[in-house]
């Protein structure tokens, strides 16, 4: 193996290319954090004549969870008191449908008032969030309702237990008793395995769970049983088409459209304030998958700018790569900013290693210890979103170490293999000007014998890696150590590695080395 001629000179160790880097990322940070505030901006005067519009076009998880808390938010920071939630999805998870529903039981009363629109389909969790809102409104083909729990298993589909069915029992119940529905019909969208019952009493039709049977009988000792009529048996999930669902008092009311369903609530179209997902947390929930691919990227673009130089081109792909992963979790609220404030504040150590203050290397292993450390608290659950005693918790735990485990799995192969491979690259030989060697065709260990002992100077500093010039020509090495040697001072090779040389300084060459 052959060691890399390089000309790497003191031009690399300017400060031009991490100050545009940090800038970059902080500009990117930042950006962030203005998206997450809303695409409308929000004036200081409140103004309740105006009608807040939130589009969940999504499958329901967690970004979506973020959205509507961030939606809300921005809401009641205009003073609206009235907020259309477009609602067009076929579920998604339970947790996320779970937190999205206490979520808007937990607002204040009419503070604001919740519409629910639905103009094609709302099913599972989606209809837990229509559920939740005070109002419904559908167009008349839309469809609306089961809210079955399922789980996916190697052996395929199959429904979730009675543990996780009573929880959206109880959800559903309170859902109905904060917002007038009926919580028979209600729960019947979720209890598989319950009948649903109605009688009639004093002109008045009345719907009974095959569970609250009983009691009922006990409470309404008067009631004519002739009247009990079987509506949905068990192994049926309550789903309504929008004339049913009208009829059947679980929907307000039939629309025709969004600009329908404005004239009925008496706002004009310049009155709606559109608090649909910014470009950026559509972009960050399309890019959610890739999070650990950016990761890992991000993380050897910085080792081969460090490594291998290229004029600050390597360092700002690992700040572009690394702010596209952060943009991921942060918008799937598993990175917040002590994730954030831990890598930013490691890439600055090594910033002041590299280039401003040499600190033998302690600044540098600290800002990768930081970095590292927050790059997997970034996979973690948050502590707000998934709590111990939730249901569930243990497998979003598992699955964010599987997450993080991976990613630094994936950088330490691709560190060996950068390496081993990239200093042979055509790419990197052009990126990385060198001088031409002069010297005879020889193989790769004769070369490296011939450099091992030779006394060369430092072209560049070495932090620890650089560039010497031996003989008139350049190699790229690093200190034995760790250590910083400024340049321009004597240094000798004492060893080769990856087919880079190992030196000291010349004056320390007859030191003893370590045991």
């Amino acid at each position: 193996m052959s060691c890399v001629p390089s000309s790497r000179t003191t031009d690399r160790a300017g400060a031009w290319p991490w100050a545009l880097a940090f800038l970059l990322t902080a500009l990117c940070l930042g950006g962030r954090g203005v998206a997450a505030e809303g695409a409308t901006p929000l004036p200081a005067p409140a103004d309740a004549g105006r009608v807040g519009l939130i589009a969940i076009d999504h499958i329901i998880d967690d970004s979506q969870v973020y959205y509507l808390r961030r939606a809300l938010a921005d809401a009641q920071r205009l003073g609206l008191q009235r907020v259309i939630l477009h609602l067009t999805t076929d579920g998604g998870t339970l947790d996320a449908g779970r937190t999205m529903l206490g979520m808007l039981l937990a607002l204040p009363p009419g503070h604001p008032q919740l519409i629910a629109y639905v103009d094609n389909r709302c099913y599972s969790a989606g209809s837990l969030v229509a559920y939740g809102c005070n109002q419904i409104f559908l167009t008349p083909t839309a469809t609306i309702g089961d809210i079955g729990i399922i789980i996916q298993t190697p052996e395929g589909v199959e429904f979730a237990s009675e543990k996780f069915e009573t929880v959206v029992l109880t959800l559903l119940r309170d859902a109905a008793q904060a917002r007038g529905w009926d919580p028979a019909k209600l729960q019947k969208m979720t209890a598989r395995n319950q009948e649903l019952y109605r009688f009639t009493s004093g002109g008045r039709q009345v719907f009974v769970l095959e569970d609250d049977l009983p009691q009922f009988l006990q409470d309404h000792p008067g009631i004519d049983q002739k009247t009990k009529i079987l509506v949905s048996p068990k192994d049926r999930l309550l789903s309504y088409t929008a004339q049913d669902a009208t009829g059947a008092g679980m929907a307000t009311g039939l629309v025709q459209d969004l600009p329908a369903l404005e004239a009925r609530l008496a706002v004009s179209p310049q009155r709606i304030v559109d608090l649909a997902p910014t470009t950026v947390e559509r972009t960050a929930w399309y890019l959610g998958g890739f999070a650990s691919l950016f990761a890992t990227l991000a993380v050897l673009a910085f080792m081969a700018e460090f490594k291998f130089g290229g004029h600050g081109l390597f360092l700002i792909s690992g700040l572009v790569l690394g702010a596209c992963f952060l943009t991921c979790q942060y918008y799937q609220e598993l990175a917040g900013y002590p994730e954030i404030l831990l890598m930013l504040v490691g890439v600055l150590c090594i910033v002041l290693e590299l280039v401003v203050f040499p600190a033998a290397g302690w600044l540098l292993m600290l800002g990768v210890a930081l970095g590292i450390f927050g790059l997997i608290l970034a996979f973690m659950p948050d502590a707000d979103q998934f709590h111990p005693t939730e249901t569930g918790y243990g497998g979003e735990l598992m699955h964010a170490l599987r997450q993080a485990v991976l990613s630094v799995v994936l950088v330490v192969v691709g560190a060996v293999l950068l390496i081993l491979g990239l200093p042979y690259s055509p790419a990197l030989r052009r990126l990385v000007v060198h001088k031409a060697i002069d010297a005879t065709s020889a193989g790769a260990a004769e070369t490296q014998g011939r450099l091992l002992g030779r006394n060369g100077v430092t072209r560049s500093e070495l932090r620890p890696s650089g560039a010497i010039t031996i003989d008139g020509h350049d190699w790229s090495a690093s200190s034995e150590h760790g250590e910083f040697i400024p340049a321009g001072r004597p240094v000798v090779v004492v060893a080769m590695h990856f087919g880079e040389a190992v030196v000291r300084l010349a004056e320390a060459a007859n030191a003893p080395g370590p045991a």
